[in-house]
């Protein structure tokens, strides 16, 4: 498709010029869909098609990045998913005004639809259920699950990249459907409900050593 042509020639132009200038990683372009029209970063998105939205992202990071990473790419990581797009009636989800995230169009696989590895980043500012998200047609992609509260982006990548050895545990149990929140018992801590409750453990958590 021209469109999707013009991208790729666009995203090497621009990847040439950041090559010039010493940048070899950029936190771009937006991946999120505009589908909330009082939005105020609507103008930084490509649409409200998925599956569009979803070829000129794949177009943009191979031009940035080619096919593999390598001396010559600028390393993306593109936005803002899970933790940003339009929150409730259009709220940033940047201020606290806009902390209630909301995602009414079931479209978290068209997300993670790439096959690309993938690490998903779960920020606990309010109870989840990730059961959207985390299952059986995306989880053969997301390759680490990583429960945060206001972890810093540096504090994050020394994780991700190995330079610091995780060694917390989740204090609580991340639910495996809301079914499940429905039917627990009332009186009994979630991670104790036993099996079936629980998608993460209380308890649980992976380290490097």
């Amino acid at each position: 498709m021209l469109i999707n042509t013009v991208s790729m020639i666009g995203a090497r132009k621009a990847e040439a010029e950041g090559l010039a200038v010493g940048l070899r990683k950029g936190y771009m372009y937006m991946a999120d869909l505009s589908t909330e029209p009082r939005w105020s970063r609507v103008n930084g998105t490509f649409g409200e098609d998925a599956n569009w939205v979803a070829k000129m992202m794949t177009e943009i990071i191979l031009g940035f990045q080619g096919k593999k990473l390598n001396a010559g790419s600028v390393a993306l990581t593109t936005k803002h998913f899970p933790g940003g797009g339009s929150g409730e009636d259009g709220q940033d989800s940047h201020f606290d005004w806009g902390k209630k995230e909301i995602y009414p169009g079931g479209m978290f696989e068209n997300k993670l639809s790439a096959n690309k590895p993938t690490i998903l980043v779960m920020n606990y500012t309010n109870p989840w259920v990730i059961n959207e998200i985390y299952n059986n047609q995306t989880k053969s992609n997301i390759k680490a699950v990583l429960a945060t509260f206001g972890t810093t982006p540096d504090a994050l990548l020394d994780v991700v990249t190995g330079k610091f050895n995780p060694t917390g545990k989740m204090p609580f149990s991340t639910p495996v459907s809301d079914e499940a929140v429905t039917n627990q018992k009332e009186d009994v801590p979630g991670y104790l409900e036993g099996k079936g409750y629980a998608l993460f453990n209380c308890g649980q958590g992976l380290s490097y050593k």
